[in-house]
């Protein structure tokens, strides 16, 4: 789209200025990899990667700690495929067990262990640190945080990878 303003042109998506759309996504990336990186660094003393730290927080929060496989994977955002690997990785850890049938592994549960829940305590307790450590070196108060948060949860979120 573009638009006219006064003797120079103005290029827009979606009504943003190209002078606010390439340092708005930028400053998003950078952020969000500064996070990632964190957070995978606090969770390597714990033997974790970032999505097995994500099924075991699924898993602690659901209903008796369990969910169907397909629910897992909506709640981590991978494809079908990573999450059995997530979870046959995990089942060998003795982080979480399978439920049910047998036979078709999509319908299947998985549940956290209290090894799982044991290993998830003690993750999250360095992932908040690290969040924190990320959050707090800038000029993010508490109001200002929870603002940021209003906003980014009105980005349209991705489609799970089929």
């Amino acid at each position: 789209m573009t638009q006219q303003r006064g003797a120079r042109e103005e290029h827009a998506i979606d009504g943003f200025p190209d002078d606010l759309t390439l340092p708005l996504a930028r400053a998003a990336r950078s952020a969000s990899r500064a996070l990632d990186r964190a957070i995978g660094e606090s969770l390597r003393p714990h033997r974790l990667v970032v999505s097995e730290f994500e099924v075991l927080r699924s898993l602690a929060v659901a209903p008796e700690g369990r969910m169907r496989m397909g629910a897992l994977t909506d709640s981590v955002s991978v494809t079908n495929g990573a999450i059995t690997h997530l979870v046959d990785r995990l089942t060998r850890r003795d982080l979480v067990i399978r439920v049910g049938r047998t036979g078709n592994r999509r319908i299947q549960q998985v549940a956290i262990t209290d090894t799982g829940r044991h290993r998830l305590a003690e993750a999250h307790t360095s992932c908040h640190a690290a969040i924190d450590a990320v959050l707090t070196t800038g000029t993010l108060d508490p109001t200002t945080a929870r603002r940021l948060l209003t906003l980014l949860a009105a980005v349209p979120k991705p489609n799970p990878p089929a």
